[in-house]
């Protein structure tokens, strides 16, 4: 994950899938979300884990 960090750092864009929430928080600033095959949000991880729409469009578990 240092090497992804300093790619980042350099100015590259590094794109992550994953469903492992705390991944998220930890190395990225700006989240994509997706639900039935659209993009339903671009912001940040918080955004994405704290608002209610998004949480029930994307099926995110809150526990």
């Amino acid at each position: 994950m240092n090497f992804l960090k300093h790619l980042n750092t350099i100015g590259k864009t590094i794109i992550i899938i994953t469903h492992d929430m705390h991944l998220m928080l930890e190395y990225t600033n700006r989240s994509l979300a997706f639900a039935k095959g659209k993009l339903i949000a671009g912001t940040t991880p918080i955004e994405l884990l704290t608002n209610p729409d998004l949480i029930k469009e994307d099926s995110l578990k809150t526990n």
